[in-house]
Order: C-alpha cells, then structure tokens, then sequence
C-alpha cells in the first residue's frame, strides 16, 4: 500500500465512523443482527484466487465487523457460516473449510487480537456431522469465552432452519400452556434470537434455509457486494437504511400485533 493509498483510506475511516457515530448517538441502531456471509467462492474467483482464500478473507470481514458493532453497542450477531448443505460440496472445499474452521476458532481461544475483542462464542447447529476434534474445538471456545460479554456471536455451523425447527418440535411439549415459549426453549442455544435485522450480501434475494423462524419479524436487507468486500461505509448505508425503514417497519408490527393479539417480542 502507498503512502498516498494509506493517508485516503485513514481518512476515510475517519468520516466512517464519524457518520457511524452519527447514527450510534442520533438514530436507531438494531441491537440483535442476522448475517449471511454469502459470495466468498466468487469473490476468489474474480480475483482468481483458491476458494479457500476468499473464505479466509471471509473471516478477517467477520472480524472488522465484530470491532464495528461492538463500537455501535450492538449486542449480538448470528451468522450463517455452514450450511447443512455444503456438505454437498467437493471434499477438497469441504476439508479446507474445516480447516480454517479449527485455525479461526483456536485463534478466538488464544491470539491477543481475538480475545481483547471480548466476544462470546456459541456455535449453533447439527454437532453430530462433525468429526470429534473439531466438535472439542468448538466446546472448548464456547467455555473459553462463555463469561465475555462485549458482544454475542452465534455461529451457524452444519445448520439450516428446517433441521432446527423440527428438532425443536419433536422435543417441546405440545401441551405446555405456553406453547410459544416452550418450543423456543428448544432452539439452538435454548433462545429465540430474534434479531431486529437480517443482511444477506452478494446480491442473492433468498434466506436459504436461515433463521426462518427467528428472522419472521425482521427487517431484511439485500446488498451488491460479496461478503469479503463490505467495508464500513457499506455497514453504514445498510445502517442507514434500516433507520429509514425504521419507524414504518415499526408501525406495521404494531398493526400485527393488534390485529392478532400477539405480543412480537
């Protein structure tokens, strides 16, 4: 990077979270965000890089926007990094895959620049399609940083929605007298999420089997870029959208609710 390379994105960091700011102290900032990481394969190719890398500059993304909205004191993040599905991929992808699984994750248990990020990590999904190593890997970062409490991040690993819901089904009690509570209880992480707004990158218009009861009262935003590619001025102008679409978003869950007598919690 040049000198003059240097100074323009310094300053254009700077004026990035000066209008995040902006919004952080003067608008209306989701506390809980969905995430689906999506357009990492073809963001290597355009480049003509090995589709391990552009998963690799996936993560270092997910980092950047760890720092961004522990900033915005937003509370949690649930994203979507392994479908159930990708396991129809080519061994190869799927090995490298696992592999940069275990290297990330052991970096969240023991690098300086993970852990001072202050992240609590839960890992969401089917454990039985994972090899014993790296299911240990997974419990062993969930026990690492089970009493963090900057920000909350569930990732989805081995997961689609279906699997979830009808899990969660077959073990609720379809008598409790609370039937809603109880068979959220038996979601992954014992919870409904339920996050405020979900963002899908690489321009795909579809939720691909993600949080589809979770996300049913959310605000859903589509973006252009390829997941590596998002910058903090992207962040922003999603941000800045869904504080646009805020109030009427509002205003229509409010008319749901009374229409039904339903409390959307």
């Amino acid at each position: 990077m040049s000198f003059f390379t240097s100074i323009f994105s310094k300053i254009n960091e700077y004026w990035c979270w000066a209008l995040l700011s902006i919004l952080k102290n003067g608008g209306n900032i989701p506390k809980r965000i969905g995430i689906i990481m999506d357009g990492n394969r073809r963001y290597a190719k355009s480049r003509k890089f090995k589709d391990i890398e552009g998963h690799k500059d996936g993560v270092r993304t997910l980092l950047k926007l760890l720092h961004w909205s522990i900033d915005l004191n937003i509370e949690e993040l649930t994203v979507f990094a392994f479908s159930i599905d990708n396991f129809n991929r080519k061994e190869e992808e799927i090995n490298n895959l696992k592999n940069l699984f275990k290297e990330s994750f052991e970096k969240f248990g023991t690098d300086k620049e993970y852990l001072d990020l202050g992240a609590k990590i839960c890992i969401y999904g089917n454990m039985d399609l994972f090899e014993d190593d790296l299911k240990n890997i997974f419990a062993k970062i969930e026990e690492k940083t089970k009493n963090m409490n900057k920000i909350k991040l569930n990732v989805c690993i081995g997961y689609n929605s279906t699997e979830e819901i009808y899990q969660a089904a077959l073990k609720s009690n379809k008598k409790a007298e609370n039937f809603r509570k109880e068979f959220e209880s038996h979601l992954y992480g014992g919870y409904n999420c339920n996050p405020e707004l979900l963002i899908r990158t690489s321009g795909e218009t579809r939720l691909s089997n993600y949080l589809l009861y979770q996300c049913r009262f959310a605000l859903i935003l589509f973006v252009e870029k390829k997941w590596p590619e998002l910058t903090m001025f992207d962040y922003f102008l999603i941000l800045l959208k869904y504080n646009y679409n805020y109030y009427d978003h509002k205003a229509k869950l409010k008319q749901l609710e009374k229409d039904n007598n339903y409390i959307i919690e």
